[in-house]
């Protein structure tokens, strides 16, 4: 079971699909209420940016 470690960065854990993640990367700086609660650690921004044409869709069938 997934356990919040340190609360005080990470509210919890919870699924969301990979074009939200690349929604969240591009809206990182992004200071607006749509996106302020969106955020991504730099390893997963760095993965988006760095494979922005990666297609998950298989994975999901």
């Amino acid at each position: 079971m997934l356990q919040t470690m340190e609360p005080e960065k990470c509210e919890g854990w919870y699924w969301v699909s990979w074009d939200e993640i690349r929604q969240w990367s591009q809206h990182h700086d992004d200071t607006t209420l749509e996106w302020a609660d969106k955020k991504c650690f730099l390893p997963i921004r760095n993965l988006v940016k760095d494979h922005a044409d990666l297609d998950v869709s298989f994975s999901i069938k």
